[in-house]
């Protein structure tokens, strides 16, 4: 079969020149193919691609980006005819240097049959197809070399042409130097937008946008007229010399609104301005995170894509794939820093990091310091005394307890009571309420939106009345009314949705809304109950945005329901952080040991994180999750150990779900600590075999109570038994070396024969950290031997009868049964190979005979042999 893109070439090859536009056309032409050729295969084989081609990529690139900037001035060029046949013999030798590259560097085409190959067995077909060996390198090498000296030839040429540009037409030396820059502008975008996302580690524009969404027309308007504000901003005044804004106030005072209305200020100025920079961050107590880190980044990041320019060590960073700390985060502010002539930054929330002080210091570092002299910055907190004392005489101060947020309120409120359903009201209870509620509302935006919202599940004028003649006189007794006012039907509904709320932001971000109702009903797929539902129960409680998430209503919701300040009668609403997050692993362990069968990780909905989006992958994905982080807490509950167990268990039905996605959502490809879940146990396995390999994963979670508590649902308290269980053998198929694995992924090429223990001690002879179950399990079995020797007989070499009885077969792969997956009698020993322990004899078996014929194959095509491919 000939190569289409081999015919196409030879036809353009014997063309000639007709001049030097055609030329460039060419040329270009032939560079954009090298290019998608080179990227093919980069793509394909990743890591086992060779360097060189990794640099023709690059130099392709590059010179297919100067031809284009050439490409448009150098054909209609005025200059010496020597200078002009001087370009078109460099360009004709370059096109000549990217056919060989061409010819050496053949576009990969599959054949239809080829395309149900495997990866690695593409990536083998390409690898042959490309041949890559020493000859082809130097040669390689020596046509790069040429192809430099061209483009620079090249290069020259424009430049030359530009100097004639601009001799000629002098008035225009500053267009013509503003064209060049763009043109070094564009040939670099991309890479300072690769550098500025990796850069990046948290995108505080969704709490921006929300906080516009809600901010009411003609409010905030008293910051611009404040002499704190303009002294601040322009750096007149009193406090010129301070570069710290510090604006405090009470909760839901609007503090974050505020930010948002500065931030648009600001940001309309820069736009207008190129000399100006301007950034802004929001903390929020949904990330659960010390923020500093993820706020320098953010800044350092909008700088650089500001003033299109990237600082040689932060492009080195990136080149080494080294995260910045702090100190690197500040040379490098500094360094884009000289690229404004000053520049601004919003910070909002600084209480809601997690370890704030940390975000607090480097604030004030950052107002204070000489190296960041241009810098100014705006934050917004409640006013605490710690961060009062870091910024005491570092930073003007604006109190929101002041006239003009008393009037925004009153606004708000008008307009709100310009909406349904208070339109059905008659105009004196309307009035009534635009009077009460802003006086009622000490400053607090959020008091005011809360007790509009009571007045509004009001049925009548008569209900509406009452409500305005006993409005709650606080925030936390507005919370109190809008929880007696839940149908005590509810309540339980409201309690899981509220914690799986609380919860779920802490481990994966903002519940999805169709996963907290699945999580609240249970899963029933059947169920009436609907979010607006959940959402109407717990009004000032929950809030839906607009992406589908569902997140707590404001972060006083949060403390209000963790303290100790609810009323004996509401107690079941009280939610502090462990029992939030026991009722929501709780719930996602139980849908998770329903789940079955294989997630499919390439058509599978995911959101932005990677994590899974319908409710049953969700669930298995962040139990995993807990199983990793939370694993303390979950064997401290009869109920969750209970579940552990069963999820546990390799040939439950959930097992192939938990395997595949990993400890962080994807898999456990990069995680060395979890060596058992990248094992492939035996699918035929029978009896004794499967409970032995149960019991290899009850160990996982290093806790000897829990291998003590599945012993004894078996076992019942016979040691000997135990002992024999430890002793049983089971056939695996084990990741190769850790620094292999880490890299390619790859297996044995043959199942191991192991037992508990040496499947662990196998693992760290390969590099993967299992010490610590290495070291439980040597301890239960040293006591299970002392406790066997201690027995009259023991040692005798006599067998007593119930050792010669086989375990009873088990039910197919799968099934849930505990009766039969767990039921174990002790089996014949024989000794093994080292003449060490005995080992238990499995009898005749399927095993038995795939072992004796395994001979030949490819470690994939013995790992699909045996154990199947659960990798999608």
């Amino acid at each position: 079969m000939y190569n289409l893109y081999e015919i196409l070439l030879s036809e353009v090859v014997v063309m000639e020149p007709i001049s030097i536009a055609s030329t460039f056309a060419t040329l270009i032409g032939f560079s954009m193919q090298l290019y998608s050729a080179c990227k093919d295969y980069v793509d394909a084989v990743r890591g086992a691609c060779p360097n060189d081609i990794k640099l023709i990529l690059v130099e392709t690139s590059s010179l297919t980006a100067s031809l284009k900037a050439a490409q448009d001035l150098l054909p209609a060029s005025n200059g010496p005819e020597g200078d002009k046949e001087k370009l078109e013999e460099s360009l004709k030798e370059c096109r000549h240097c990217i056919e060989q590259l061409i010819k050496m560097v053949p576009k990969p085409m599959l054949k239809a049959e080829e395309k149900k190959l495997s990866k690695k067995e593409k990536v083998d077909l390409f690898l042959k197809i490309l041949s890559w060996g020493p000859s082809k390198k130097e040669t390689c090498a020596t046509l790069l070399r040429s192809i430099n000296m061209h483009k620079a030839t090249i290069i020259f040429h424009l430049t030359a042409e530009i100097s004639r540009d601009v001799k000629r037409i002098g008035q225009e030396v500053g267009s013509v130097r503003t064209s060049v820059q763009d043109m070094q502008d564009k040939l670099s975008a991309n890479e300072r937008a690769e550098i500025c996302m990796w850069l990046e580690q948290v995108n505080p524009s969704r709490n921006h946008n929300s906080a516009g969404e809600v901010r009411e027309k003609e409010t905030c308007r008293w910051l611009s007229d404040s002499t704190e504000w303009r002294s601040w901003k322009d750096g007149s005044g009193s406090g010129s010399k301070l570069r710290l804004l510090w604006i405090h106030g009470v909760p839901g005072a609007g503090k974050t609104v505020l930010a948002h209305t500065m931030a648009e200020e600001l940001a309309s100025e820069a736009r207008s301005d190129g000399h100006l920079g301007f950034a802004y961050y929001y903390c929020s107590y949904t990330r659960s995170r010390d923020e500093t880190a993820p706020f320098l980044a953010w800044v350092v990041s909008q700088f650089c894509r500001q003033a299109r320019f990237i600082p040689a060590t932060l492009r080195e960073q990136y080149e080494r794939r080294l995260e910045p700390g702090i100190k690197d985060l500040y040379a490098h502010l500094e360094a884009v820093l000289n690229r404004f002539h000053r520049a601004y930054v919003v910070v909002d929330a600084v209480d809601e990091s997690t370890k704030h002080e940390n975000l607090v210091n480097v604030l004030c570092t950052l107002g204070s310091d000489a190296r960041f002299a241009k810098l100014r910055l705006a934050v917004t907190s409640r006013e605490m005394q710690d961060i009062k004392a870091a910024f005491q005489n570092r930073a003007i101060a604006l109190p929101m307890a002041n006239g003009g947020v008393k009037e925004d309120i009153r606004r708000y409120v008008e307009s709100k009571l310009k909406e349904r359903p208070y339109t059905r009201w008659n105009q004196q209870l309307r009035e009534r309420a635009a009077h009460l509620v802003p006086s009622r509302a000490e400053g607090m935006f959020r008091y005011a939106a809360c007790l509009l919202e009571l007045l509004a599940k009001c049925g009548d004028p008569g209900a509406v009345s009452r409500e305005l003649n006993q409005l709650p006189p606080t925030l936390d007794a507005t919370y109190v009314r809008i929880l007696e006012m839940i149908d005590h039907k509810s309540i339980d509904q409201c309690v899981r949705a509220l914690a799986l709320t609380m919860a779920a932001i802490e481990d994966a971000g903002p519940i999805r809304a169709e996963n907290l109702v699945a999580g609240v009903t249970g899963g029933a797929r059947e169920s009436f109950t609907t979010i607006e539902d959940i959402c109407n129960d717990c009004i000032c409680l929950l809030g839906l945005s607009n992406d589908g998430t569902v997140e707590l209503a404001h972060y006083t919701v949060r403390e209000f329901l963790g303290s100790g300040r609810l009323p004996q009668h509401l107690r079941a609403f009280a939610l502090p952080e462990e029992k939030a997050r026991h009722m929501y692993h709780k719930t996602l362990m139980a849908t998770a040991v329903k789940f079955s069968g294989t997630p499919n990780v390439r058509t599978m909905r995911q959101d932005d994180n990677g994590i899974p989006v319908e409710f049953g992958p969700y669930a298995v994905c962040q139990t995993r999750v807990a199983m990793f982080w939370h694993r303390e807490e979950l064997l401290s509950d009869p109920e969750t150990r209970k579940m552990l167990i069963d999820l546990l268990n390799p040939y439950a039905a959930c097992y192939p779900g938990l395997q595949l996605l990993g400890q962080d959502g994807h898999s456990d490809s990069a995680h060395y600590h979890l060596f058992e879940w990248l094992t492939r146990f035996n699918p035929h396995a029978e009896g004794a075999e499967r409970t032995a390999a149960h019991l290899t994963m009850i160990a996982s979670m290093r806790n000897p109570d829990l291998v003590t508590t599945f012993l004894g649902s078996i076992i019942g308290g016979d040691k000997q038994k135990a002992a024999a269980l430890f002793s049983t053998e089971m056939q695996v198929l084990l990741p190769a070396q850790w620094a292999i694995f880490r890299k390619t992924g790859t297996y044995d090429q043959h199942p191991e024969r192991v037992t508990v223990l040496s499947f662990y001690e196998q693992g760290r002879a390969r590099g993967y950290h299992t010490d610590e179950v290495l070291k439980m399990l040597r301890h239960m079995l040293s006591s299970h031997q002392a406790n066997k020797e201690s027995r009259p007989g023991a040692g005798s070499g006599k067998r007593s009868s119930s050792h010669s009885t086989h375990a009873p077969r088990p039910e197919s792969r799968g099934s849930t049964s505990s009766s039969s997956s767990h039921h174990v009698t002790a089996t014949p020993t024989t000794t093994s190979a080292k003449g060490k322990a005995p080992v238990p004899d499995p009898g005749p078996s399927e095993l038995d005979k795939l072992s004796a014929a395994r001979t030949s194959g490819s470690p994939e095509q013995n790992a699909q042999r045996y154990y199947g491919d659960r990798r999608q």
